[in-house]
């Protein structure tokens, strides 16, 4: 049996996605991989679950790489989105568990919320959250499972959403391959604003139409629709702007409910 390999990547962080073939140019439409991402010492990290795995738990897709303490002082800590806030859960493996909660024996390694409860929740692709780090020393977290293809949709309602691209691919949120539906407005009031998370703070960008930014800046005719900064300067057009595989971010919505479909497939 022959791999067929694609990588996918940017900066630091990478995906690798393979197939398996059964016989000669004849390859499986489910094709699974994996990808790392880094949460800094002493730091936090905005990732995006963008491959399916066990039907989604933060136990199954969230468990190569995070750090257990008996003691609950240096255990990693996952950040899930409610909508309004955080709930928050701290890793534990059995034994810790165990100790830490004065759990019967047998209890399995995961997630677990402030009173022992092992968490029932998803990391869904499209959604995003935090992991801290409370050590000294960088933690790398693999994530593990099919990637997901086809048209999928990601619901996006009135306020503060934690989203993400669904496919493990590194590109702007407006780009061809994802066409995000952004709400511009020209006096730059109810405009989408995109929120990219840079370690220590987020930074922001306001959607603009091209006509709108053209307004708003008072740019030169022809402007693009996108996301711009401050300024006016197009992030869509910066790199680094971008989310990277894995990293989720936050968008603001003040016009919506609305649902942004990305369609995806491996060639």
């Amino acid at each position: 049996m022959r791999t067929k390999t694609l990588l996918l990547s940017a900066a630091a962080i990478a995906v690798g996605l393979f197939s398996s073939q059964a016989q000669s140019n004849v390859y499986s439409a489910n094709v699974v991989g994996y990808y790392k991402i880094t949460v800094p010492a002493n730091g936090f990290t905005f990732y995006a679950n963008q491959l399916t795995n066990g039907g989604n738990s933060v136990n199954a897709v969230l468990t190569n790489g995070p750090v257990s303490d008996p003691n609950g002082l240096a255990n990693t800590i996952l950040y899930r989105w409610t909508g309004s806030g955080f709930a928050t859960y701290q890793y534990f493996s059995g034994p810790d568990a165990e100790n830490y909660f004065l759990l019967d024996p047998g209890a399995p390694n995961g997630w677990y919320d402030a009173v022992g409860n092992l968490a029932n929740v998803t990391a869904n692709q499209g959604a995003g959250g935090l992991l801290r780090n409370p050590t000294g020393t960088p933690l790398t977290v693999t994530f593990v499972g099919q990637v997901v293809q086809g048209t999928n949709s990601v619901s996006i309602g009135n306020g503060f959403n934690a989203v993400s691209i669904i496919p493990p691919v590194n590109t702007n949120t407006d780009s061809a391959l994802l066409s995000f539906p952004g709400h511009s407005d020209p006096n730059g009031l109810q405009n989408d604003i995109y929120y990219h998370f840079v370690g220590s703070g987020y930074a922001t960008y306001q959607y603009f139409s091209g006509p709108d930014a053209e307004n708003y800046f008072l740019l030169d005719p022809g402007a693009a629709s996108g996301w711009y900064d401050a300024v006016g300067n197009l992030a869509s057009a910066n790199p680094a702007t971008w989310p990277k595989v894995g990293e989720g971010f936050f968008i603001r919505k003040f016009v919506g409910p609305t649902n942004w479909v990305q369609t995806f497939s491996v060639q």
